[in-house]
């Protein structure tokens, strides 16, 4: 009796990690932070991605988005400058369960697997090392 309870609650986890990418009611919560100054949000994001053979595209325009994607999905992320001449784009910062990751290009895929903060960070251009303004948060 001991034994079929310890395998039936074995099987039980395996069964709880073996959850497929984008499985129904398996969401994961992803926030973009975009740089503010002055109540100007200096850029927009597009999120992307394909579950269950359909694509879907969300965008954020805002200082802070929050989104549920299917958990296992390649998000692809794409920003757009407000102004590349006043506050040009740096980078992208993901924190995650996985720690925190920093990526210099205009677009990025990153794997949905657990919640995440993304931001989109604008700098100035004189000060395009160290960042400025709300949720620059550029520190590699």
């Amino acid at each position: 009796m001991v034994l079929l309870r310890a395998m039936v609650l074995g099987l039980l986890v395996l069964v709880s990690q073996a959850v497929p990418a984008g499985a129904a009611g398996s969401t994961v919560k992803v926030t973009v932070k975009i740089t503010t100054t002055g109540g100007t949000v200096w850029g927009k994001v597009r999120l992307s991605y394909t579950a269950h053979g359909m694509k879907a595209a969300k965008t954020c325009g805002k200082a802070k988005c929050s989104f549920s994607v299917p958990r296992g999905v390649q998000l692809k992320l794409k920003e757009t400058p407000t102004n590349t001449q006043t506050w040009p784009f740096k980078g992208w910062v993901i924190k995650s369960g996985m720690g925190t990751k920093h990526v210099q290009a205009a677009s990025v895929s990153w794997h949905a697997t657990a919640a995440a903060v993304i931001q989109a960070v604008y700098t100035l251009p004189s000060s395009n090392t160290s960042g400025s303004g709300t949720g620059s948060g550029w520190n590699p």
